[in-house]
Order: structure tokens, then sequence, then C-alpha cells
């Protein structure tokens, strides 16, 4: 995996990225099984990112990047970073079709029904397109492991179906948070990739090296981080690894960054903001991981952090 994540912007760099991306040496090294969206009601991020001041946003998994970046223009830079090849792999040909597409229906029709041919000439003729996105395109392999892992994965039916199906069903899946279904929603995400303003690297976030190099690289633009969203990976790692990703992150956001994190509760997904500022004084002291939120030895209620900022609910 060694210079995965450098991009020197010509072709021979953005073969070996791709053709490491779809080896079996990387999907054998992390043996890690690909994950589609599972967090289906992302609309109650809204007011965390209404929060926002205006920057980077870094994120895991497919399509979070994505679908906060169509709720808040306060996205103006998306960083994907998971340590599952596959993932990368997703979110790297995800962008490839927005970069190439000159409009939401045009999109689609490349995510869904699009032939190998197709991506190929159109990688041909897209001439701002960037290197690694048109090596991406034109890879026969990147087009069966779309077909297979994304347009024929069950996994992604829910984010995949258009709205309303069901109309009595409140809630529904992806409702009012879904950019393949919404205009104004796809515009921001498309105005990103089109700017070339969102990277996928292939990080991991308990590793201080990885994040070291992942801030040095995302930072290059002159963007500062506005929110680091783990999902709910801060379960999986440890105390110390938790403890280590909160300084170097709040070094390198804006005025107030976030830590956003979810946790599952009574079968639903539940949004929680934390600012940088008010725990790196006791990161330094090796102590966010004792938080009550994050403690997995408190006996804590941690439901008042649900749909908050520090405990504070969101109006």
């Amino acid at each position: 995996m060694v210079g995965i994540n450098q991009d020197y912007g010509d072709a021979e760099n953005a073969r070996q990225r791709v053709d490491y991306l779809l080896s079996r040496e990387a999907f054998d090294e992390f043996n890690i099984d690909f994950i589609h969206p599972n967090e289906t009601h992302p609309q109650h991020a809204r007011g965390l990112l209404a929060a926002l001041k205006p920057g980077i946003l870094i994120s895991v998994g497919t399509e979070r990047c994505e679908v906060y970046a169509g709720l808040s223009d306060n996205v103006t830079q998306l960083e994907q970073w998971d340590k599952n090849p596959e993932v990368v792999l997703c979110n790297s040909l995800n962008t490839a079709l927005l970069a190439a597409s000159t409009a939401r229906v045009d999109y689609a029709e490349m995510r869904f029904n699009a032939t190998p041919q197709d991506w190929e000439a159109i990688a041909r003729q897209s001439t701002d397109l960037h290197p690694f996105h048109a090596q991406l395109l034109s890879h026969k392999g990147a087009h069966e492991w779309w077909v297979k892992k994304v347009r024929q994965e069950p996994g992604f039916e829910k984010f995949h179906d258009a709205p309303g199906i069901v109309a009595w069903f409140t809630d529904a899946p992806f409702e009012d948070a879904n950019y393949l279904h919404s205009e104004e929603q796809f515009q921001r995400v498309h105005a990103l990739a089109k700017a070339g303003r969102i990277h996928s690297r292939l990080i991991d976030l308990a590793n201080p090296k990885h994040v070291e190099e992942g801030l040095a690289l995302a930072l290059q633009d002159g963007e500062k981080v506005a929110a680091i969203d783990v999902s709910n990976a801060w379960q999986y790692v440890t105390n110390e690894e938790l403890d280590r990703l909160v300084p170097p992150v709040l070094q390198a956001g804006n005025e107030s960054p976030l830590l956003i994190t979810t946790a599952r509760s009574g079968g639903k997904w539940y949004y929680s903001g934390f600012r940088l500022d008010t725990l790196v004084d006791d990161s330094q002291q090796g102590t966010v991981s004792r938080h009550p939120y994050f403690d997995r030895t408190a006996k804590v209620d941690k439901s008042r952090f649900f749909n908050a900022i520090d405990g504070i609910p969101l109006g």
C-alpha cells in the first residue's frame, strides 16, 4: 500500500493506485468485508451540519460524505478515509462518476446502467477528468466490481430506492437525505466533485501515522477541518487510539471543529457532536475515553448526547 494516497497527477501514478485498489493483495491484506451505507436516517444530522463552520469534512464508510455534503453548504471539501480498500475503491469510483457526469440524470445512467465500454468512452471524452479517475473508469475490473458490489448488492437497495414508494411509511430510509433523488443535494455534491474537492484515502484512524499523512494531504488545498465524522468506529478502537486522534485533528481544524459520532439505541441511529476544543484538554491527559459518552465502563445515560452538541440539544 506504499504511496496509495500519494497523488502525483500523472498517468503512471494513477495506474499504480488503481492496480493496487483492485488487487488481491489489497483485499487479502485487510480482510474486511465491504460495507454498504447502513445508517438509514442521516437527515437527523442536519442540526450538527448546520452548526459547522465552513471547511473540510472527514468521514468514514460509503456515501456518508456525499450525503452530508448534500445536506449542508458548510462542507467545502470531502475527505473519505477508511482502512478498507473496497470502501476506498467504492468512494473513488463514485467520485469519478460524479466528476465525469454533466447532470444528475447523466450520473444516474453511469451509476446504474452504463457498460464498461460506456465508462471507458466517458473517460476518454472527459478532458478535465483527473488521471486517477480516468484510469478507474477505463479499467474493466473496476466496472465488474461496481456491478457486483454496488448495483447488485442488496445492502444498497434502501439507498438506491426512490423516495415515496411506500407513501404511508413515515421516516423512510434516507428520506430527504439522498443526493440521488434530490436535485439541490446533488448539485452540492456534484460541484465538489467537479472542482476536485472530494478525496478518498486508505487511512486507519487508529494509526497516528496514517492520520498525520491524511491531514497533511487534506490541508494542501488551503482549507481547515470543520468536522471529523467517525460514525460508530469509536466503539471499536482502544481508549489510547481514541485519545490520540483528537489533538492532531483539532490542530488542523478551523475555529470550532466538531467530532461527529453515531450510536445505535432502540433500533435507531443517533448523531452526536462534540467540539474538539472542549475535548482536547482532557485528551492531552489521555482522558477523552473517560468522557461520559465515550467511557465504556461508566453507567451513564448516553441518550442526553443524542442529537446534541456537547450534550446541549439542538434547536
